[in-house]
């Protein structure tokens, strides 16, 4: 998995001044996002620059970073590279230096609600399937590597492309069923939260703990029989095995049509799984609040009032609710984080959001009794 995170910050505001390697990128060698006087840049080396050149001549490139599904990237050149990082380049294996737009803030999947990580799926699958139409694959299919302006999602990680091999399979297909397609099932069809387990474990939901969770009723479902089950029994089946299946794959005459095939199944099974929970205990926040409306009147005017005072860069409405206050904060702020424990209406509030497009509002799942740690490595990976 390469997670590369390019830009945002968490928690208290550090010194942006001179050059460190994000704590975040280290997965990939090939690859290394570090962080100049608050650029964003990414260091790549031989391999990557060859995989970088593939890309950058592709239709996919321009026209995704137009439209946002990519993050806008440009190379630099000697002279716009800071000093520091040239005295990287010149004791590391790194050939080429990306500038990559910046991220206002970094959030992870298990901050998402259902169909946060359902959008972002279907942004990993599209961009797959159109990579293949261009002889490009994508090496990963983590959701650490998609990102959200507002809310649309955004993939971040330029280094996850890279040539397609002649009877190479999709690499990311176990990594993508782990960390989006299992977690999303589970939501849809049995109603288990995926954000504490996506929280617990960094690789997600293994083919074998997914089965376990599913009755034999359920393998009768879209997508549990051969994405769960009969992938599961295979990692079993061939645990032990030396066979070279990568190879026998090539030697068969494996084709790329094959795996867009699996990857626009995968896309109409996710298009059509949905969550249909419909109460929680903050959904219904507007019918059930004690304010009567000459209170909820003189709420939004006080908070209206408040932040009118002068534009905010980055506001955080702590237990949101419904949203209505992240709207009104959202007149007067470059971004709003609409945070809030009750996964029902985070969702409720991304669905409103995103038939409108809006750019302006983030919407997590966050307990605030139990926020965000630092996790990964020494703490500081995520």
């Amino acid at each position: 998995m390469s997670t590369a995170v390019p830009s945002g910050s968490r928690g208290r505001p550090r010194d942006d001044q001179g050059v460190r390697f994000d704590p975040g990128s280290f997965r990939d060698p090939t690859n290394r996002i570090v962080r100049a006087s608050g650029r964003i840049l990414r260091l790549l080396d031989e391999r990557a620059t060859a995989a970088w050149a593939a890309l950058r001549e592709s239709q996919l490139f321009g026209t995704a970073c137009q439209d946002g599904r990519l993050v806008p990237t440009r190379q630099l050149g000697a002279e716009e590279t800071p000093e520091q990082v040239r005295a990287d380049l010149a004791h590391g294996p790194w050939l080429t230096v990306l500038e990559h737009e910046s991220i206002p803030f970094i959030s992870y999947p298990f901050e998402w609600s259902f169909g946060m990580l359902r959008d972002a799926a279907l942004l990993q699958l599209e961009l797959l399937d159109a990579a293949l139409e261009e002889g490009l694959t994508v090496k990963d299919a983590s959701p650490y590597n998609i990102q959200w302006r507002g809310v649309r999602p955004q993939f971040i990680d330029i280094g996850s492309f890279a040539p397609w091999t002649q009877g190479e399979p999709w690499i990311g297909y176990r990594q993508f069923c782990q960390l989006f397609l299992f977690p999303l099932l589970l939501r849809a069809y049995k109603d288990v939260a995926f954000q504490p387990w996506l929280r617990g474990s960094v690789e997600g939901i293994s083919p074998a703990d997914f089965s376990a969770l599913m009755s034999w009723r359920d393998r009768l479902r879209p997508g549990v029989l051969v994405h769960g089950w009969l992938q599961a029994r295979l990692l079993r089946r061939f645990a032990a095995s030396e066979r070279d299946v990568g190879r026998e794959l090539r030697q068969s005459g494996f084709d790329r049509r094959l795996i867009q095939n699996n990857v626009r199944r995968m896309t109409a099974l996710l298009r059509g799984l949905e969550w249909r929970q419909s109460r929680s205990e903050w959904a219904a926040y507007t019918e059930t609040c004690s304010y009567d409306p000459e209170g909820t009147d003189a709420k939004e005017r006080f908070v209206s009032e408040i932040l009118a005072v002068g534009q905010r860069r980055q506001v955080w409405d702590l237990g949101c609710n419904t949203g209505s206050y992240s709207e009104i904060a959202a007149e007067h702020a470059d971004l709003v984080l609409a945070i809030d424990g009750d996964e029902l209406s985070v969702e409720h509030l991304y669905r409103r959001l995103n038939d409108r497009g809006e750019s302006r509002i983030l919407p997590l799942v966050i307990d605030l009794r139990q926020a965000t740690p630092g996790l990964g490595w020494r703490g500081k990976e995520r």
